[in-house]
């Protein structure tokens, strides 16, 4: 179920991703080539950003490896805007920058539908073809996560109305979060949740002493404990949504196997949660090589409930759902203070919105096509002090 799914390329999905992705070309073109001669303005630079949120949900319509696709190709390019703004440099122009970005996402997304979609013709078997899309976005997917702990170096440890006095610092614990992270990932057995739980408190105590940092907690430690207590209730209601859905769908008889076999599975393993409630049974720990999931999952080998909420309770625990609450809050408080520029709010909200429901149908957390979506987040939030700190160096 990780691949592709082969019953989502049909000749009237590719028939409708092709206009629209070419009206989507036409609008991220529009505002490009009129800026170069006009200069650009606040409204034009509403287009580009629009097609960096609707550019995913169109390409979704022909297969969900050209979502992926796009959007880590975006996320690699708002890594490089994070990347130009850390150097200060002068006259870089961050409407022109979003409007290439999303050129370059119409570009790739456009060769490889039209790629796939003439394959047959040109002597070109799909397989090799998927073959390719699928080591670009896995490629891309390592890019966001080395984005990633450039975001970090920011995000935790300077405030965007603030300068760069905690950067030093920030470097530090962008780097322990990090290598904490990989190691994870690495780790076999059971040995993963004491090790979680060691970085976890390691953490959170070394995170504390950073002032910025403590200030924020009094509001999402109260929140996020109240979250955790209710984690159960909350379980059990994800339980009974799951056996109304697949009730409908008996009743219906409009099954599709994707969504059919991973209701099932999670409707499955949800007995499993009370094993390690607290920490988690490690990053990957439960998906072993061979497990195999009695009756109608008898046969397919998984390694991941394709649920990133689920995975995240299987890996971290309820302790880890609490820390990553703490940081959904975070996120969401820079995210408030970018309402002096509306059309950049816009643009943050709708990208974490997009990814959180993505993240409900495909586990992008934590995965080798992990973290897009907090790189997008740490970037867009870090935009207010990134435009004042490249005004005052242009005056």
């Amino acid at each position: 179920m990780s691949g592709v799914s082969p019953e989502l390329l049909t000749l009237s999905n590719i028939n409708i991703a092709l206009p629209l992705l070419f009206v989507c070309g036409l609008i991220a073109l529009k505002p490009f080539l009129t800026g170069l001669l006009r200069g650009w303005s606040i409204r034009r630079e509403i287009y580009p950003v629009l097609l960096l949120l609707l550019l995913p949900f169109f390409s979704y319509l022909w297969t969900p490896d050209v979502l992926y696709l796009s959007a880590e190709l975006g996320v690699y390019m708002v890594v490089w805007y994070f990347v130009f703004v850390a150097l200060g440099l002068k006259g870089f122009d961050s409407r022109k920058f979003l409007s290439m970005l999303n050129i370059a996402m119409f570009i790739v997304c456009l060769f490889s539908l039209l790629l796939i979609y003439t394959a047959p013709s040109i002597g070109i078997s799909q397989g090799g073809v998927w073959t390719g899309v699928y080591d670009l976005k896995n490629a891309l997917g390592r890019a966001a996560g080395f984005g990633f702990i450039s975001a970090l170096i920011l995000f935790f440890y300077s405030d965007p109305d603030k300068k760069f006095g905690q950067l030093k610092f920030g470097l530090k614990m962008a780097a322990y979060f990090a290598m904490s992270l990989y190691v994870l990932m690495m780790i076999k057995a059971q040995s993963g949740s004491s090790l979680m739980a060691c970085v976890m408190v390691a953490g959170l105590v070394i995170t504390l002493k950073s002032r910025t940092v403590a200030k924020r907690m009094y509001v999402v430690l109260p929140v996020s404990i109240v979250i955790a207590i209710c984690s159960p209730l909350i379980l059990i209601l994800f339980d009974s949504i799951l056996e109304l859905v697949l009730t409908l769908l008996d009743r219906t008889h409009k099954v599709n196997s994707t969504v059919e076999v991973r209701l099932i599975l999670w409707s499955q393993i949800m007995g499993d949660f009370d094993k390690h409630p607290w920490l988690g049974f490690g990053v990957g720990n439960y998906w072993g090589e061979g497990l195999l999931i009695d009756g109608t999952l008898s046969e397919w080998i998984i390694k991941q409930s394709h649920n990133g909420y689920i995975d995240l309770y299987f890996s971290f625990g309820a302790l880890g759902v609490v820390l990553f609450t703490g940081f959904l809050f975070s996120v969401m408080k820079n995210v408030l203070k970018l309402k002096t520029n509306n059309t950049e709010m816009m643009a943050m909200v709708a990208t974490f919105i997009y990814f959180l429901i993505i993240n409900g149908f495909y586990s992008v957390l934590f995965l080798q096509l992990s973290l897009p979506w907090f790189v997008v987040c740490t970037c867009y939030c870090l935009m207010t002090y990134s435009r004042k700190r490249i005004v005052k160096q242009a005056n």
